[in-house]
């Protein structure tokens, strides 16, 4: 039985603000998992110099990506770290946000780790990821295999990951698990579920784009969408949050900028929640999407989501049900459309609405993360 577990981490687990506090809360939830969970940030290691200079070069004659943590010299670190720990103090597993970081990891401890995706899923994929350096790629995809191998079970946010998993590393079945991530936000209260829901439908239709990187999530298409409906007749507000759009987009009166929202401090995630409650959907056409966790984070306000079919994004909207999909390669033309098609019948939204939330409380909980990830660990391994 896993009663002592290490929680290894790259970035510190006990900092909110790492990975949009999926690090933090993947804590939280092992703690009420398990009898014993000790946080512990893996010590950083300098990049040795030849490895510096070689970076530094390929980088000015090729423009390549440098991802430096996924390198021999890193895992091989991070190993011998991890090993050091196991030896001072009796554990019983040990869990990690990185699977690389248990690529040289001796002994046998039982370990385990979970991400929202894999090297494969990024390349080509990704910003920047067609251009990574040749000795790059060739260390990141060995040391990500060789953790994965020496994990007990691998968890991944979505099916797309875990598809890529199988395929790439010719990882068995049974130790690929999809578990989605919780929400890093509060609940609604369910008892003012319909009366919130509700209230959304006074006033114009108000969408919300949430997201630090403009290119990449598609700021431009939301911008499209909204101008759609509102030359449809369509009362429409688009409220950006966690990035500046540019002049040509933030000058338009139906954009409503609000910048980025530090959800560590309490009035700017209360302002969060309140933008929130108050919007009709989520839209998130992203054009590359690991796994988006703005959507739980909107589900768990009943807030439903218009997203591109893309990436992880599959195994969080449930289309029809919980939101609507939008082909991938589609314009703000289509954003429109499934927006309209959730305005035409005030019930059908509230049972969208209801859903999303619902599936909040059943999928993406971090209570329920948690107790998955107890049955799964202690779940009898074959090699």
């Amino acid at each position: 039985m896993i009663r002592r577990v290490l929680y290894a981490c790259t970035q510190d687990p006990l900092d909110v603000g790492n990975w949009s506090g999926t690090i933090h809360h993947m804590y939280k939830a092992l703690e009420g998992a398990f009898e014993s969970v000790e946080p512990w940030l893996i010590p950083s290691t300098p990049r040795p110099f030849y490895e510096r200079c070689q970076a530094r070069l390929t980088r000015r004659l090729y423009h390549a990506v440098d991802v430096p943590d996924a390198e021999f010299w890193f895992a091989k670190a991070c190993g011998r770290f991890i090993a050091e720990r196991l030896k001072d103090e009796p554990f019983d597993a040990v869990v990690s946000h990185a699977p690389r970081v248990f690529g040289f990891l001796p002994g046998d401890t039982p370990a385990f780790a979970f991400s929202d995706a894999v090297f494969p899923n990024l390349l080509n994929y990704y910003p920047g990821f067609d251009r990574v350096r040749p000795r790059t790629l060739r260390e990141s995809l060995e040391t990500e295999r060789l953790g994965i191998a020496r994990c007990r079970r691998f968890f991944v946010s979505s099916e797309w990951a875990r598809a890529a998993t199988m395929e790439a590393y010719r990882t068995p079945a049974d130790r690929v698990i999809v578990m989605p991530l919780g929400a890093n936000l509060e609940h609604l209260d369910p008892r003012s579920l319909l009366a919130t829901v509700r209230s959304r439908l006074d006033g114009p239709c108000r969408l919300l784009f949430l997201g630090v990187d403009w290119q990449r999530k598609g700021g431009d298409l939301a911008v499209e969408a909204a101008r759609i409906l509102n030359e449809r007749g369509i009362p429409t507000e688009l409220y950006i949050v966690g990035c500046d759009p540019p002049a040509a987009a933030a000058g338009l009166p139906f954009v409503k900028p609000i910048g980025f929202l530090d959800k560590r401090k309490d009035d700017e995630r209360q302002k969060l929640i309140v933008l929130l409650d108050a919007s009709r959907f989520l839209i998130m056409p992203s054009r590359a999407e690991a796994y988006g966790i703005a959507v739980a984070e909107a589900y768990c306000r009943a807030v439903p989501a218009i997203a591109a079919d893309t990436g992880g994004l599959g195994s969080l909207v449930h289309d029809g049900s919980t939101g609507f999909f939008v082909p991938y390669d589609a314009g703000g033309a289509a954003y429109a459309e499934a927006i309209q098609r959730g305005l035409k019948d005030e019930t059908a939204y509230e049972a969208i609405c209801s859903a999303a939330y619902q599936a909040a409380r059943d999928e993406f909980n971090w209570s329920v993360v948690g107790e998955r990830m107890n049955a799964e660990m202690e779940r009898p391994f074959q090699r």
